[in-house]
């Protein structure tokens, strides 16, 4: 199979640094989120389609261990259906590492990061929590928004498209409101969102006003 090269994204280095709350044994709370601007935020597509793609992203941490060789991991991906070739697994590896840095790439290997780790020794939605709000761009608006108020999915759709003008379709933005559902942050009746339980408890971590590109 040959090489498959995934280290292309600009500025990746910087906008996967690991973010993450920390506690404080004084205060007996972990300290606040640090957002990055908008501008240094990840836009590109993350995992879309059908299904729910955090489970899909489960599956392929579980894959990993430590370390495994990318072309191994690739064939065992498609021994195991989740992708229907072998560029369709390079894309899903690469939404993997650059939106959700679970994964690092090198040197044809494919390394677990921290962020992985607890996610394969989990399963839980909240080892991605600080990477997605604070990471992503639109992901933040999406849960204030739905904290005032349950939303219609087309309300939705046309506000994110206001966080960044360059998002004429509406491919990014409706991957970005079905993850709130993947990761059991909103539940969807009638394509209104309104946010659950573990919507909300993110929420509350958000204490800056989500900013939109300028």
């Amino acid at each position: 199979m040959p090489s498959i090269d995934l280290k292309t994204d600009e500025g990746l280095k910087a906008a996967c640094a690991e973010v993450r709350t920390r506690f404080d044994p004084d205060q007996g709370r972990e300290s606040a989120l640090r957002p990055r601007p908008a501008a240094d935020r990840i836009r590109t597509l993350p995992l879309s389609g059908r299904g729910n793609r955090f489970e899909l992203v489960k599956r392929v941490v579980a894959l990993i261990g430590e370390r495994v060789a990318l072309s191994a991991l690739i064939d065992n991906m498609l021994a195991e259906r989740m992708n229907p070739n072998a560029p369709n697994a390079g894309h899903c590896l690469r939404a993997i590492r650059t939106s959700l840095c679970l994964i690092d790439i090198r040197d044809q290997y494919v390394h677990i990061t921290p962020s992985g780790r607890a996610l394969r020794e989990t399963g839980d939605p909240d080892s991605l929590r600080d990477r997605m709000l604070t990471g992503l761009l639109g992901f933040d608006h999406l849960l204030v928004w739905m904290s005032a108020a349950p939303r219609p999915k087309r309300w939705l759709l046309d506000e994110l498209r206001k966080v960044n003008r360059g998002w004429t379709k509406n491919d990014y933005p409706r991957a970005l409101i079905n993850w709130t559902r993947w990761l059991g942050l909103s539940v969807k009746t009638d394509d209104i969102f309104t946010l659950t339980e573990r919507g909300r408890a993110w929420r509350s971590l958000i204490h800056w006003n989500p900013e939109p590109l300028p």
